[in-house]
């Protein structure tokens, strides 16, 4: 008689306990996905933003003329 009391408290014992570790399953679950917004949130605070490069050498910031075409004016 006792063995069958003890074998119910065991089975007792372990639903709660197999209650509890899904339980703790399901809240690893969110943890996680927002463990994972949290490391990507520090990737992008710890890479330094890319700046645009600067051209190198000088720009002409004259009015284009007809380089090559003579006017009629000055042919005369």
């Amino acid at each position: 008689m006792r063995v069958f009391v003890r074998l119910r408290e065991m089975t007792a014992a372990q639903k709660e306990l197999k209650q509890k570790l899904e339980e703790i399953e399901t809240q690893l679950r969110g943890h996680d996905e927002d463990i994972q917004v949290i490391f990507r949130t520090i990737r992008q605070l710890v890479t330094p933003p890319e700046k645009p490069r600067e051209r190198i050498g000088f720009e002409i910031n004259e009015p284009k003329g007809r380089y090559g075409k003579r006017s009629r004016k000055t042919e005369g």
